[in-house]
């Protein structure tokens, strides 16, 4: 038998004709089964991907709610800077001298007095009771 493939290769040769063999890309109709297993195969994928998108899009809304958070913190930074000082509740004493009709206003960390004013005609005028009904300063001042 492989005298035939032989003999025709031989035979080709004599007639001056080469052969060899090829791959070459050609045009070939899906089967019915063929387009059902792609339909299959691109549902999943079209499935996984909205997963992976909605994956995505919420990421995408954790990042960018942490870069308006850090974007925030710059920018108060950058003031903080710019200016050079803050803001900050710090314990204070307040003494109201009614003798000397002053106003004073003392930090308690430092010693620093902050305010030193005359007291103002409003604030002259002492309270007679406290908020709970007791004799205020002014009462105890009488007394």
């Amino acid at each position: 038998m492989a005298t035939k493939k032989h003999d025709k290769d031989e035979e080709a040769v004599e007639k001056n004709i080469e052969r060899d063999e090829v791959m070459s890309l050609l045009k070939c109709d899906f089967s019915q089964e063929e387009l059902l297993e792609i339909s299959r195969d691109m549902t999943q994928k079209m499935y996984a991907r909205e997963i992976k998108q909605g994956e995505l899009d919420s990421i995408k809304k954790q990042y960018n709610g942490e870069i308006s958070t850090l974007d925030e913190e710059i920018k108060t930074k950058q003031r903080h800077v710019h200016d050079g000082y803050e803001f900050r509740a710090i314990p204070c004493q307040v003494e109201r001298n009614y003798n000397t009709k002053t106003y004073t206003l003392t930090r308690l960390d430092s010693g620093e007095v902050v305010e030193s004013r005359p007291l103002r005609l409003s604030e002259l005028q002492r309270k007679m009771f406290t908020d709970t009904g007791e004799p205020g300063a002014a009462a105890a001042a009488e007394a």
